[in-house]
């Protein structure tokens, strides 16, 4: 019986076995693989359930029963196919691959297969054994067996195995745009912030020095990185660094280094900073600011009251009216018990007093505390001098400076200061009209107005002996 007949004999009944297995050996004798594919073409009419299917044994027994190595893995190969593409049997498809020893009538289609049949099964280590054996598989480079698991993985959910696979391209070709781009998105989906890290500084490397943009860009997120993922506050402090290596005075990177520094309470480091930041800037209230903040911490933080006066005397030598500053420095002088600098910071102060009656107020409180505790006499001199300009008769100006002209061995000054405190007397001081006698013959070496004195004397008191 020709195989046409056998085929009209089936058709009549597709449920006899018999006739079905007589028409595949009967083609399978012949090698018409036209025939078989005839038959391969029509399963799905004849086939409801391929795994209870009676017909789908015959063709898979007559695949291994084959002597004829080229038909048997054609037999194997289309059995395969069928069990995949008609009826969803992949594993039993898988099977049929399987037994393929030689070349695969269509190879991209075996490796379709494998691809989705082992994708679906996660199971990568397989797939990539397939892909790269040049036997049973396609024998494909495995550099880019890697970038084809990588991209399966990542669609179908393994983010993980995904950056596995990307890191091997990587590490082969580091500038590969593609793994650059799947590592950048993969790390923090799996949480790989070192891994992140190290991948932003590789692309920084790769910046040139002149494209800052660029490299402020890749700075900013390796510190966010730090920061809010890894925590790590010393290196976010070693990557503002890092800034300042390449953008020195960069006052965003200086800001950001005060706060972490302020929030690690380490101090020194701090008002390292600030001193950095002052450079830094020509804005005058700008470096006021600057200089003030580094003296409270100078005063609050260190009890470092001379490193705290360098700052608010800076202050000062920028805006001499500063009322803080002077406050702050006058404090902190009368703390240290060093009056002549504490005289010359109130001077200051009273200098911008505006009300006349309390600046001489003010004045005269002052010069009483230099006369007593100032060494240099020409503190209180000057000051009671500025009393004398206000209230030339004032008592305890004169006093004062009598006493301090003479400590200064001033003479000119005593006299002065005494002439004028015996002009201001109701009556005649015979003492004083003596003493400036005196001063004008012997330390003066003034004979003329020695004499006049002693006449003074000598009107007074008539029968003064030595006038």
């Amino acid at each position: 019986m020709s195989t046409s007949e056998l085929f009209d004999t089936f058709e009549a009944n597709p449920k006899d076995v018999r006739a079905f297995d007589a028409l595949v050996r009967a083609l399978i004798d012949a090698d018409d693989r036209e025939g078989l594919e005839a038959i391969y073409d029509h399963l799905p009419e004849w086939i409801e359930d391929a795994a209870s299917s009676p017909l789908m044994r015959v063709l898979m027994q007559k695949a291994r029963g084959c002597e004829d190595g080229a038909l048997a893995d054609w037999l194997h190969y289309r059995n395969g196919v069928s069990l995949w593409r008609h009826f969803s049997e992949s594993q039993r498809a898988e099977s049929c691959f399987r037994k393929i020893e030689g070349q695969a009538p269509e190879p991209e289609l075996v490796r379709e297969f494998y691809v989705g049949f082992y994708t679906a099964q996660k199971n990568w280590r397989r797939l990539e054994q397939f892909l790269t054996d040049s036997e049973r598989g396609p024998g494909e480079e495995p550099l880019a067996v890697k970038r084809t698991l990588g991209r399966l993985a990542d669609e179908h959910g393994q983010p993980e195995r995904a950056v596995t696979f990307w890191q091997a391209v990587h590490q082969e070709e580091p500038q590969d745009r593609d793994a650059n781009e799947a590592l950048g998105r993969l790390y923090p989906k799996v949480g790989k912030w070192h891994s992140m890290v190290d991948l932003l500084k590789e692309r920084l490397a790769r910046v040139p020095d002149e494209d800052e943009t660029a490299r402020f860009a890749l700075f900013d997120e390796i510190i966010r990185i730090y920061k809010d993922e890894l925590r790590a506050p010393s290196k976010v402090i070693s990557a503002w660094q890092s800034v300042l290596e390449f953008a020195p005075g960069n006052r965003r990177a200086l800001d950001a280094l005060l706060a972490e520094y302020e929030e690690m309470n380490r101090w020194p480091d701090a008002v390292r900073v600030l001193k950095l930041t002052i450079d830094t800037t020509d804005d005058v209230s700008e470096k006021i600011a600057l200089h003030r903040r580094i003296a409270t911490l100078m005063l609050d933080t260190f009890s470092n009251a001379a490193e705290a006066i360098v700052h608010l005397e800076a202050i000062l030598s920028l805006d001499p009216s500063d009322p803080q500053a002077n406050a702050t420095l006058r404090e902190t002088y009368e703390t240290r018990r060093d009056w002549f600098r504490f005289a010359t910071v109130r001077e200051r102060e009273i200098d911008q007093m505006a009300d006349p009656g309390a600046r001489h107020a003010a004045v005269i409180e002052l010069a009483s505390l230099a006369t007593d505790r100032v060494r240099q006499l020409e503190v209180p001199i000057r000051l009671w001098r500025q009393v004398l300009e206000a209230d030339g008769d004032h008592p305890e100006a004169l006093e004062a400076l009598e006493d301090l002209y003479e400590r200064a061995k001033s003479y000119g000054e005593l006299v002065t200061i005494l002439e004028r405190r015996f002009d201001a007397a109701a009556e005649v001081d015979p003492a004083l009209a003596e003493r400036l006698a005196l001063l004008y013959a012997s330390k003066l070496d003034d004979s003329d107005q020695a004499e006049r004195w002693w006449r003074v004397l000598l009107e007074a008191t008539p029968d003064h002996r030595k006038a």
